[in-house]
């Protein structure tokens, strides 16, 4: 997208660098960096709702999987060494889809 081509590239400060978000200095973004992004947008969105790091994984992980990701790629993404770790964000997404079809149909 347009970060990768645009802003990314525009910041990094070693052209190899791997890392997908960068700091100002154009390396690597810390964890704690990361973080303070995170809370300056949710504050800024005024979101009320205490965002941890569990929520981020949770939210990052369901919309993958609703969005059609396969269980192992998301595994993966979130380092999981047990496919049945990551299953239960497929549990909670088919949970989901049962609520949102049981109250389609009760509407009609």
């Amino acid at each position: 997208g347009v970060y990768m081509r645009e802003i990314r590239m525009g910041m990094i400060l070693d052209p190899v660098e791997k890392a997908l978000f960068v700091n100002i200095g154009g390396v690597r973004m810390s964890r704690q960096g990361f973080w303070k992004l995170l809370k300056h947008y949710q504050a800024k969105a005024g979101i009320e709702k205490e965002i941890t790091p569990h929520t981020f994984r949770h939210s990052f992980a369901v919309h993958m999987l609703e969005n059609g990701a396969e269980v192992k790629t998301v595994q993966e993404l979130l380092g999981h060494t047990n496919i049945e770790t990551t299953q239960i964000y497929t549990h909670l997404t088919n949970e989901k889809i049962l609520n949102e079809y049981d109250q389609f149909w009760k509407k009609k």
